[in-house]
């Protein structure tokens, strides 16, 4: 009897969680995203096409962080997007923050895909949203934040 109820209630927390990842795949369709470390905090990055086909277009996404930020790319999707990193002298940190430029290119990869469809972009860090922005296909977007960390080495 106890299994039982043990089972119950580990099938009510799976089907919350269920429910809860679908509806923010309703709401996003499809979407990509890249896991960068940036000074042991992992960012990430998420693009969708809004009412587009994910097999008809690719992104580029460059992060600009500031000088001796310890960064790297942990991983990515290769068919769909490339991540870039660099470094910029007019980025800042503090202890408790780095400040990361974060652009979105996508282009249409199909010739009968939507070359002005609407994008939606996000970043998180260690889960919690830290910027959003919108835009068009073929058309550079923009995020600037702050991405939390703890004694940046900058």
């Amino acid at each position: 009897m106890r299994r039982m109820k043990l089972l119950a209630a580990l099938f009510a927390i799976v089907a919350v969680m269920g429910i809860g990842a679908g509806a923010a795949q309703a709401y996003w369709g499809w979407y990509w995203n890249a896991e960068i470390d940036v000074e042991g905090t992992s960012l990430r990055t998420a693009w969708t096409v809004v009412g587009g086909d994910s097999d008809d277009y690719f992104t580029d996404v460059h992060v600009s962080v500031p000088r001796r930020t310890e960064v790297e790319v942990i991983e990515f999707a290769e068919s769909y997007e490339s991540v870039s990193i660099s470094s910029r002298g007019s980025l800042s940190y503090d202890s408790n923050s780095v400040e990361a430029l974060v652009t979105f290119k996508v282009s249409a990869t199909d010739k009968d895909a939507d070359e002005n469809a609407w994008v939606e972009v996000e970043l998180t860090a260690n889960g919690k949203s830290i910027g959003t922005a919108d835009g068009r296909v073929g058309k550079r977007i923009t995020v600037r934040t702050d991405v939390p960390a703890r004694h940046p080495g900058c």
